[in-house]
C-alpha cells in the first residue's frame, strides 16, 4: 500500500504510512534475522493486521524474529520466547506456554510485576 508514495519524502508521510515505509525497508532484503521495534505502531487496524500476518509468515518460513513491544496481545499471537524487562531488569525469561500456562501474557506480566514489586505496592 505504499507505491502511491513512492515520489514523496518520508517526512511528509503520516506516521502510519511511515511506518509502512520504515517495515518495507527493513524487509526488503529478505533478512534471516529482523529486529522489530513496535512494528504495529501508527498503524489502523487493516495495516497491523497485515503486518502481524507478515510477522506469521516470516516466522514460518524459519526467521528469527525479536519483536520489541508493550502489545501483550501481539506477543501471545507471534512469540514462542518471551523476555519481560521492566525498569532495565529481566523479570520473565521463558517459553510463552510456560509463562501463560493458565492465564493471558498481560496477566502473566502482571503477576510476575507485582511479585517483583510487593514492597512498593
Amino acid at each position: 500500500e505504499i507505491s502511491t508514495f513512492a515520489n514523496t519524502k518520508i517526512a511528509k508521510l503520516s506516521q502510519g504510512m511511515s511506518q509502512k515505509v520504515k517495515i518495507a525497508i527493513a524487509i526488503l532484503h529478505d533478512p534471516q534475522f529482523i529486529i522489530f521495534d513496535e512494528p504495529t505502531n501508527g498503524l489502523d487496524v487493516v495495516a497491523s493486521r497485515i503486518v502481524r500476518e507478515y510477522l506469521l509468515e516470516m516466522k514460518a518460513a524459519g526467521k528469527c524474529i525479536i519483536l520489541s513491544t508493550h502489545l501483550f496481545d501481539l506477543a501471545e499471537k507471534v512469540c514462542d520466547k518471551v523476555v519481560m524487562i521492566h525498569n532495565g531488569k529481566v523479570i520473565a525469561d521463558d517459553k510463552l506456554s510456560t509463562l501463560t500456562a493458565n492465564k493471558n501474557l498481560e496477566d502473566a506480566f502482571y503477576d510476575i510485576y507485582t511479585a517483583e514489586n510487593k514492597e512498593v505496592m
